[in-house]
């Protein structure tokens, strides 16, 4: 019996080891119709930085996981999953709420995050496709999710391309473009200044300008 019992205990030992070695994986779906989604009435402080003021890393890094098609049209949504993961060795508070009119209060201390996707023509010149908002206030539960070191924040959302349409066309004949994902983080009152995280992969698309007229 001892080197039976010796197996299963060694089993469960390699079952919790696995368990805990799993990185937990945290997920916020924008698409949700049940989602609570405001905008403060007036803008927020600013966010320019301090002259001579260095840019920090931030402990994240981006994988582009999902695009939902190849070929977009000008003005239509765009379907995405971004994947953000901490590389970092303590825990990181992740903005969660697209209530910013609750949390965006003058005076109020929070932090804030724009997710996006970044597209890159054959010129290299760059444009901003979508992007969407999260903020993170400790006054407010549920507003920030605690990535602990290794674990991973998954976001999908739709959202309306903002392509500028001045040079839509321009752009749509200039063959596919590399679309990355984007993040870019702030804190109010401002007090760091963090760089923005690019994702370490692309996916090439092509960009067609509608022909029905209004």
């Amino acid at each position: 019996m001892k080197p039976l019992l010796r197996c299963i205990s060694t089993c469960a030992l390699l079952a919790c080891a696995t368990l805990v070695g799993a990185a937990r994986q945290h997920v916020l779906d924008l698409t949700r119709s049940d989602l609570v989604v405001t905008i403060p009435p007036v803008a927020t402080g600013s966010s320019a930085t301090v002259s001579g003021q260095q840019r920090v890393e931030l402990p994240l890094v981006l994988e582009l996981a999902n695009l939902d098609r190849r070929v977009y049209v000008v003005g239509r949504e765009l379907k995405w999953d971004i994947i953000i993961k901490n590389i970092g060795n303590v825990t990181f508070a992740f903005p969660w709420s697209t209530d910013r009119e609750l949390i965006e209060r003058p005076g109020e201390s929070f932090s804030q995050v724009t997710l996006g996707l970044q597209a890159t023509d054959a010129a290299g010149r760059e444009y901003l496709l979508t992007s969407a908002i999260l903020d993170g206030s400790t006054r407010v539960p549920g507003s920030i999710e605690t990535l602990l070191p290794g674990e991973e924040a998954v976001i999908r959302s739709e959202e309306r391309m903002n392509f500028p349409s001045e040079t839509a066309a321009q752009v749509a004949a200039g063959g596919p473009l590399a679309i990355k994902a984007v993040l870019t983080m702030k804190a109010f009152p401002m007090t760091t200044w963090w760089k923005p995280v690019l994702s370490s992969n692309k996916v090439d698309v092509s960009i067609r300008v509608s022909s029905r007229r209004n």
